[in-house]
């Protein structure tokens, strides 16, 4: 009100008594809510009492979670004290001041007061301060809650058969990095990835560039042979696509000297199931050195880190696998790319992708032969992952044809012919991608009526009407049925022959009608002596080849 403006009192003292309830909402039998300015002063309409529910009632009972943050200036540390950045701002008197992100994990509560059992009825949230001797102000540039799609797996990664003591002791933090709140981070900043441009705000009439953020990874005391991933679920089919790609950055945490160039790996899983059946992709990662800023974006996202899946490799190697005779139990994989190795477990599916999973490894000593040298010592990083990215759709487009032929056979009757064909990637224009026809489709059909009664003479007056129908379609599926994401072109011949054969669905349609009709003389009403009516025989063959079928017999069943 005009105290404060007569007082010319700054932003932090007008909103100093500013509790958001005492005296809030006065009523008009308590005072007068305009001013002699004749503007209101109140600032809600929550009535000037503590109910803030508004049940009417005083509500004593007290269950929450409490996160407690030491904010005294020796706990003030970047990586402790839930601090993940800090930035110094210059003030224009030539001052500076320090502003502290901190990200507290909801799940991992200091204390647990009385029965609260989870985050389903949180309706408040309090915040409060103590044991403070002198007068201090507290300035909050924004306190929001973030969700995140990306879980933490919690199964056991291990590779290798050494025992790894105390595996709990790894520190593992899912959280994300981004350009407006980051740009400052130490002991690297962030930086956009090469040649990713920042999306305009549509909604802006300012045309404001909206954040560009990245999913990071922190993990310490990785032991030796042990991984830590994240992992999303979905329902996708990337069978039109070529590429998976995603940009990859790594730096030490703690101690630059302790982690160098190839020490961990990052891979992603593409599958079904997150240990049984899937897809891996992984890589050696380079570091970034401290003091790297975001001028040298290339240095923050080393080219060597970027990470090409090829999908048609993946595909390639579940076929030299059975190729080979290898059992779906055990995991097989082989070198890509120089440095780079795939790997495949049980029978994972592109067409069906039911999780993604990023995690960060440290190659397992005894084993590991491709990465090397390998001290087998615990590490600690920070990984960030971005862009990951479909890409190369594949524009092979698909086609379709019909005929069709009528012949008129004077007055004893007429037949009709009809074919059509289509094959993988014909689609109707407002069809989207992923609905687009994946098979072949092959029909024929034939059609007839003919007038049988000419055969007799007009005199005798019968009519014999018969119509015969008959009908074939043939669906001849682009992928194996037992592997959705293998083309069967891409089997050697004999192999292909058979799963074709085995994979077809056939139906054939027969029917006719034949009725014998006579006109009386006399009245010239039909009579029947006798009539055969829509007898029609229908079957479908669909013999579907699988892998628990063993013999000819029980396939034909």
């Amino acid at each position: 009100d005009d105290d404060y403006d007569n007082a010319q009192l700054d932003i932090v003292r007008r909103y100093k008594f500013f509790n958001g309830m005492e005296g809030n909402s006065p009523t008009s039998e308590m005072a007068d809510t305009m001013n002699a300015n004749g503007y209101p002063v109140q600032a809600t309409t929550v009535p000037d009492i503590e109910d803030l529910n508004q049940d009417n009632n005083l509500s004593e009972t007290e269950n929450y979670f409490q996160y407690k943050v030491a904010i005294s200036p020796t706990d003030l540390v970047v990586g402790q004290n839930y601090i993940t950045n800090e930035q110094i701002v210059a003030k224009d008197d030539g001052s500076t001041e320090t502003w502290y992100q901190f990200k507290i994990p909801l799940a991992q509560p200091d204390q647990i007061v009385n029965n609260i059992a989870d985050f389903r009825s949180i309706r408040f949230i309090r915040m409060f301060v103590n044991e403070f001797e002198n007068e201090k102000v507290f300035r909050f540039a924004k306190l929001e809650l973030i969700r995140g799609t990306w879980r933490e797996y919690n199964e056991s990664l291990q590779t290798g058969e050494q025992t790894i003591e105390d595996p709990n002791s790894t520190e593992f933090v899912i959280s994300a990095v981004n350009l407006e709140e980051n740009e400052g981070k130490t002991p690297v900043n962030y930086a956009i990835p090469p040649g990713i441009l920042r999306e305009n705000d549509a909604n802006s009439i300012n045309q404001r560039q909206l954040n560009e953020q990245s999913l990071a990874l922190e993990v310490c005391n990785l032991k030796d042979g042990d991984s830590r991933a994240t992992y999303k679920n979905i329902t996708f089919d990337v069978r039109s696509y070529s590429k998976i790609e995603m940009f990859v950055h790594c730096e030490a945490k703690n101690d630059s000297s302790l982690l160098k160039d190839d020490d961990l790996t990052v891979f992603v899983r593409l599958g079904t199931d997150f240990d049984n059946n899937y897809y891996e992709y992984e890589l050696p990662m380079k570091t970034t050195a401290w003091g790297t800023n975001f001028n040298q974006d290339a240095a923050i996202w080393p080219e060597a880190n970027n990470m090409v899946i090829e999908l048609d490799s993946l595909t390639a190697l579940k076929r030299k696998r059975d190729g080979l005779g290898i059992s779906t139990l055990e995991t097989f994989g082989i070198p890509i790319n120089g440095d780079h190795k795939i790997s495949i477990k049980g029978n994972p599916n592109l067409a069906g992708m039911k999780i993604i999973m990023i995690g960060v490894r440290n190659p397992n000593q005894q084993t590991n032969t491709m990465w090397t040298p390998d001290d087998g010592m615990e590490k600690c990083a920070e990984v960030w992952v971005n862009e990951l990215r479909l890409t190369d759709f594949k524009q092979n487009g698909g086609w379709a044809s019909t005929a069709k032929v009528n012949a008129q056979l004077a007055d004893f009757g007429n037949v009709s012919f009809a074919g059509n064909y289509s094959t993988p990637g014909w689609g109707s224009i407002e069809k989207k991608v992923s609905d687009r026809q994946r098979e072949y489709k092959k029909g024929f059909d034939f059609t007839s009526n003919f007038e049988m009664g000419q055969f007799f003479g007009r005199k005798i007056g019968i009519q014999l009407p018969l119509y015969m129908g008959y009908s074939i379609n043939a669906i001849d599926p682009e992928f194996d049925l037992t592997a959705p994401d293998v083309r069967l072109k891409e089997y050697d011949p004999d192999t292909r022959k058979i799963k074709a054969a085995n994979s077809r669905d056939l139906t054939v349609r027969k029917s006719y009608n034949f009725t014998n009709v006579r006109k009386e003389r006399r009245t010239g009403k039909p009579v029947h002596f006798w009539n055969i009516e829509n007898f029609s025989a229908t079957y479908s063959y669909n013999e579907l080849y699988r892998r628990d079928v063993n013999t000819e017999e029980d396939r034909t069943k």
